[in-house]
């Protein structure tokens, strides 16, 4: 007789999800036709370099796993270069009747008919600036307008409102590196303005001796405010003298923003003289009207900035954000990102002295939408993806307010999204971060020489 003891079954987790295999071929239903967003999931799956493009081997698994009847003659046909973006991929597909063609939308009735920016023209970007080949090229371009001080005249007409314009733009733009454990330091501002970039952003917290600029609740090393806006004073108009918007996240408490205030006023009284007939009106000045001038954009005092994956508290005591110990794990660990103060109190409104400095407000982006006066609002990559669905609808919001969308709180490697989105929505200000030279920075700057590098593109 056996004395052996039988085996304990192994615990399954049934709550615990298999992860994605991109070489397992997913269940398609032939009688469905597939559309752009099966293909994204595909995608997704295959681009394991996650910088938006994937080879003709990762297409070929791609097509075969979604049962695609693709010959390897018209694979060979599309892959003329040695990687692909996703709209090319389903540019070529939708051609071929491989999968439903995307509908254009039709506009509200009443919407008036808006030039957007042509596909084409980015694709060419992309397609120019995906070849390793090219990028001496596109750096030899970008540095022609850098360093210089513009003489020309713009090549278009400066004379509509800000909101008829793409801004160039910057997120976080004090960081020298990654958004967790990166230095602050004025020399990545420093180099944003020489390029043509007219919205600066600075993340204000409180601090012993004065406000100070850093990424909240990381491991980020912070800088004085009062030395990015003395830097700025210096370079600001360098490159362009098309007016300058500092886009603040304020965290700081009521004393700090007073010093704030004091530090803004010492630097740049003249600049931030803005005419009080260019404030609280249905429609902002236009860029030629406001040359040499500083707007500083903050939320509403009211309101909170709306937020995707960025934090955007202003909830906190009179003392200075506590950096994260450590970081665990090989990568980052995006958990604490999601890290609150350990004491909150009721948010303070911003003193006269610094709210009377504020031209650009910003609000929540479904209350900015019914404003009647001329306002901005803030929306974060993931959820601006959303707002494709009502096209038409956010493409009318932005003929007179300022839409600005920032990459997701994912990218702490400081990686970029495609601009384009953005663009093609009407958001004038895509915040982009500028220390990360990559496809979507090249294409960003590229498309900026359009007028000069002044920093403004008109629609």
């Amino acid at each position: 007789m056996s004395t052996n003891k039988a085996e304990k079954p192994p615990t399954v987790d049934l709550n615990k999800k298999p992860a994605a295999d991109p070489n397992k071929k997913p269940t398609v239903d032939p009688n469905k036709k597939l559309t752009a967003d099966d293909v994204r999931v595909q995608f997704d799956l295959l681009d394991r370099d996650k910088d938006g493009m994937i080879t003709g081997t990762q297409f070929t698994l791609m097509y075969r796993n979604l049962q695609l009847k693709v010959t390897p003659t018209e694979r060979n046909k599309l892959f003329t270069t040695p990687k692909k973006t996703f709209d090319q991929i389903i540019e070529f597909l939708e051609s071929g009747h491989y999968i439903e063609s995307t509908k254009p939308e039709q506009p509200v009735e009443g919407t008036p008919k808006v030039e957007e920016p042509k596909a084409s023209f980015f694709a060419q970007l992309k397609e120019k600036f995906s070849r390793p080949a090219e990028k001496d090229e596109y750096e030899k371009v970008v540095k022609m307008f850098e360093h210089v001080k513009l003489k020309q005249n713009p090549l278009q007409d400066m004379t509509k409102p800000l909101s008829h314009y793409f801004i160039s733009s910057g997120h976080n733009s004090y960081l020298t590196g990654n958004q967790l454990t990166s230095k602050s330091s004025t020399k990545p501002i420093v180099e944003a303005l020489l390029a043509g970039c007219r919205v600066i952003e600075l993340d204000c917290w409180n601090g012993k001796k004065g406000p100070k600029i850093l990424h909240g609740r990381t491991m980020t090393k912070p800088i004085d405010f009062e030395k990015c806006i003395e830097e700025i004073k210096k370079y600001a108009f360098q490159t362009t003298d098309y007016p300058l918007i500092i886009t603040i996240e304020n965290h700081c408490n009521e004393k700090n923003k007073k010093w704030m205030a004091q530090i803004l006023q010492k630097y740049l009284p003249a600049e931030l003289d803005v005419p009080e007939k260019f404030k609280n009106q249905k429609e902002f000045p236009a860029p030629k009207l406001l040359k040499n001038k500083i707007l500083i954009r903050d939320k509403d005092t009211k309101e909170e900035e709306d937020s995707d994956d960025e934090d955007s508290s202003t909830k906190e005591k009179e003392k200075e954000p506590e950096p994260v110990a450590a970081v665990k794990g090989k990568g980052f660990d995006n958990s604490i990102r999601k890290l609150k103060p350990k004491e909150e109190e009721v948010k303070p409104v911003h003193p006269k002295e610094f709210n009377d400095l504020i031209v650009v407000k910003n609000e929540k982006h479904a209350q900015a939408l019914g404003s009647e006066l001329a306002t901005s609002s803030s929306v974060g990559e993931s959820r601006f993806e959303s707002l494709i669905s009502s096209k038409a609808e956010v493409i009318k919001h932005a003929q007179r307010h300022l839409v600005r969308t920032y990459p997701a709180g994912k990218r702490v490697d400081s990686s970029n999204y495609d601009p384009a989105i953005g663009w093609n929505l009407g958001a004038q200000i895509v915040a982009l971060n500028w220390q990360t030279s990559a496809i979507p920075m090249w294409i960003y700057r590229a498309f900026f020489t359009q007028n000069y590098g002044y920093g403004y593109v008109k629609k």
